[in-house]
């Protein structure tokens, strides 16, 4: 049986700042070829161009903030509702909002939260939560949050308290995983040089789908891409480039089929872990002629 969701119904009213960005066609977010369905990771690109939109035009001191460094997020936490996949869709054009606004800040770390509503009916469809870092460009190690970021945007985080996200110990990896290599492409890349966040929401589901199609998952065979993913809890651990060769190991929760998890190593070294809760519902592909 799959887990009960609950997403907050008043998600901005708690925002000490925030800034709207105003989407009119799901076109935007690009579909997937084999259903016509959104894809997570063009959703997560759709929410994070919300992030680099606002804050770089006046929300946060954002070139202040980031000279000689670079903003890395570590924690992401996905939330979504069956509600949206079943309306945004190809051919199904739908009018949306975006906004965003600092949850907590800290000395170290920050928490941003971006959630998406239907404009017609305030409906939530999606709540993206990111904790950011920020790394020294030289020594490529974490450094504190400057005194006058935290004086000027810190908020009473006793409020915030379930909105932290908090750091995750290592996933303990089962002996039964399966595993998908690929290379990552220029095309993966951000405007720092790194892999996008989206693009390893895309390696996982590749993993998934390819697993799926093996036979690996009870539960989700062949077609894992018609079932939606409603939840991710993800960690990134090291940031990466293009042209690197990465194995996504993936595995089912054994008390959960609709859970799943993925570990991503460079080599020996672990780069992305977290795991996607699917929906126990099956979108049906909407088929098309160019």
């Amino acid at each position: 049986m799959q887990e009960k969701r609950i997403i907050p119904a008043d998600l901005t009213r708690r925002h000490t700042r925030s800034m709207r960005r105003r989407i009119i066609d799901t076109g935007k977010f690009g579909t997937h070829p084999l259903l016509g369905h959104i894809p997570i990771w063009n959703v997560i690109n759709t929410m994070r161009d919300t992030f680099n939109c606002v804050y770089n035009h006046g929300y946060i001191d954002h070139a202040r903030l980031t000279e000689n460094k670079t903003l890395f997020a570590v924690r992401v936490r996905y939330l979504a509702t069956e509600d949206f996949h079943a309306k945004a869709a190809l051919f199904n054009p739908i009018s949306f909002e975006c906004t965003t606004g600092m949850k907590s800040v800290g000395q170290s770390s920050f928490v941003d939260s971006v959630t998406m509503t239907e404009t017609e009916t305030g409906t939530l469809f999606v709540k993206l939560m990111s904790k950011f870092i920020l790394i020294c460009n030289d020594t490529k190690k974490p450094v504190p949050l400057p005194d006058w970021f935290a004086g000027k945007y810190s908020i009473h985080n006793s409020a915030q308290e379930l909105d932290k996200l908090g750091k995750e110990p290592p996933m303990i990896v089962p002996k039964q995983v399966f595993s998908h290599k690929l290379q990552t492409r220029h095309s993966d890349l951000d405007s720092n040089g790194h892999i996008a966040t989206q693009e390893y929401f895309r390696f996982c589901m590749e993993g998934a789908m390819e697993a799926s199609k093996s036979g690996f998952y009870r539960q989700f065979v062949s077609e894992i891409w018609l079932f939606p993913v409603l939840e991710a809890d993800v960690t990134l651990l090291s940031p990466i480039s293009e042209r690197t060769e990465l194995t996504i190991f993936t595995w089912q929760c054994e008390s959960n089929a609709a859970k799943i998890y993925f570990l991503i190593m460079r080599g020996n070294d672990r780069i992305f872990e977290c795991s996607f809760l699917f929906s126990d519902r099956k979108l049906k592909p909407i088929s098309f002629k160019l």
